[in-house]
């Protein structure tokens, strides 16, 4: 429900941010990112943010969001909060967690 007045955004105009939480530059951190800068393009082109944490340079970030594992993506927005874990190197995890299920990208 939406508070009144307000009217319910449709998905091809929300805005994701995104945090993903990496270990230094080392190779699946490296996959992670450009796996989700290709998604990111593919599926929410202008619509996002990618905000990149390295865990061992800040900790407490991760801890903040109970990240315990890299690397690690967290949805932030639209909510509920998401998390996807591992490189995204599997398109479908991605596509399935933000409700893109079955749709190609002339559908958005």
């Amino acid at each position: 429900m939406h508070p009144k007045g307000q009217k319910a955004e449709k998905p091809e105009q929300l805005h994701y941010s995104l945090i993903l939480f990496v270990v230094n530059e080392g190779t699946n951190s490296r996959r992670a990112r450009n796996n989700l800068e290709r998604l990111c393009e593919q599926w929410l082109p202008r619509r996002h943010t990618i905000r990149v944490v390295d865990v061992l340079k800040d900790y407490q970030t991760a801890l903040d969001h109970n990240i315990l594992l890299t690397p690690s993506v967290v949805i932030m927005s639209p909510e509920p909060r998401k998390i996807i874990h591992g490189d995204l190197s599997d398109e479908s995890k991605f596509t399935e967690l933000l409700n893109f299920k079955g749709e190609n990208e002339d559908d958005r």
